[in-house]
């Protein structure tokens, strides 16, 4: 058997079966290996093939292989089993589990011994659904509970989350900077972008399976505690958020009105869409806008660049999926305040790199200060200026 061109000709297959996962192996890197007695097993970031396991694993089955490591490294297993630090071989069942469960889903042929959801149901006396519906880290915490009991049935040399010190042949050409990737850190950051594009682009063949949609989900979720935020604004500016009420009276006395907390309810956010702005951070801006979407009811999206666009009302936190984003250009915010000036809100939230080029012009700079109260800065890079109160500093994987 041509071993390269045998995984080529399964990545080539995938690609127009099971897009995900096609694309998402075609920018990997895979190596032939006889490091471990398995048929291919991951560090993390690359697939390592043992020539002589693969040859004995089914024609059928050999696809769901490399399907299988393919998506540890798109769930991020490797780092996230570093991260709460575990025994080996539970993290390796938790991640099985829930790899074989969303191959399961889009119908790969599943090895009859192959570790699933009913098989850690079978050693937790825990329903199969309920499983399903576990994380990883929920899983590997209901294992750590029962490590007594079917731990036999697994073989330690049967994980396939392994540091591998040995590579032979290159099998597949994968992105260049995935092949100096060591650290839990940088495989995170690599595989998470990596496993966005290729939903992304796999979407335009319209084929994206359920599970990769909700993990995609999972990595995109808003990294800000907008309800936090938000919340201590709004006390800072606590003064100008009471007003005397008589429908509450004073407990002090019925004869004086009693005082009533005004809640926020309209917050702009104007995100920059400026040619500085990489794609990752412009996805990154659409989820803490969805954040922010559901805390608060109306809420106004201004794209912005070297001009301002039209605004965008949501009403609803779903609404924002359908935002499409305009810009490009240089990155000037006094269209913004030309804008704003014309507008009533609450809180303005800036969504930047904040490598604004007129930030320090007079009219900007004036504009920053007199509403320094109650703009809430939200940087990717640059530091906004310090007379600013509510300052974020907002990590973009990218």
């Amino acid at each position: 058997m041509d071993l390269r061109s045998e995984i080529k000709s399964i990545i080539a297959s995938l690609t127009v079966k099971e897009p995900v996962i096609g694309i998402f192996l075609r920018r990997t890197w895979i190596y032939e290996s006889r490091e471990n007695p398995m048929p291919a097993w991951t560090d993390g970031i690359r697939i390592y093939v043992n020539p002589d396991m693969f040859a004995a694993v089914p024609q059928n089955e050999r696809p769901t292989v490399l399907a299988h490591e393919a998506l540890h490294i798109f769930e991020l297993h490797f780092p996230r089993a570093e991260a709460i630090n575990v025994p080996q071989m539970i993290a390796n069942i938790s991640a099985d589990a829930k790899v074989n469960q969303h191959l399961s889903e889009s119908n790969f042929k599943i090895p009859h011994n192959a570790i699933t959801p009913s098989f850690i149901a079978k050693i937790t006396g825990v329903a199969s659904y309920d499983i399903e519906r576990m994380s990883f880290e929920e899983i590997v915490k209901l294992l750590m509970k029962n490590c007594d009991s079917g731990f036999g049935m697994v073989s330690e040399s049967s994980c396939d989350l392994k540091k591998t010190n040995s590579k032979g042949e290159v099998l597949n050409e994968g992105d260049e900077e995935d092949s100096k990737a060591n650290t839990a850190e940088e495989i995170e950051k690599i595989a998470r972008r990596k496993a966005v594009e290729s939903v992304v682009v796999a979407k335009t063949a319209g084929k994206v399976p359920g599970w990769a949609e909700r993990i995609v989900n999972e990595l995109l979720k808003p990294k800000v505690d907008w309800r936090r935020v938000l919340r201590a604004a709004l006390e800072r500016g606590i003064g100008r958020k009471v007003r005397r009420s008589w429908t509450k009276p004073s407990r002090k006395s019925e004869c004086f009105p009693g005082k009533e907390l005004m809640t926020m309810n309209s917050v702009v956010v104007a995100v920059d869409t400026s040619g500085s702005i990489g794609e990752m951070e412009i996805r990154r801006f659409i989820s803490e806008v969805y954040g922010i979407c559901k805390e608060v009811a109306n809420v106004t999206v201004i794209p912005w660049d070297a001009r301002v666009y039209d605004p965008i009302k949501i009403t609803r936190a779903g609404d924002v999926r359908k935002v499409k984003l305009a810009g490009g250009g240089g990155t000037v915010f006094l269209p913004v305040v030309k804008l704003l000036e014309k507008m009533r809100y609450d809180r303005l939230v800036i969504l930047s790199d904040w490598d604004i080029g007129d930030l320090h012009d007079r009219e900007v700079e004036e504009f920053m200060r007199v509403n320094a109260g109650r703009i809430v800065a939200v940087t990717t890079y640059k530091q906004p200026p310090g007379f600013l109160r509510n300052v974020i500093k907002l990590e973009v994987r990218a």
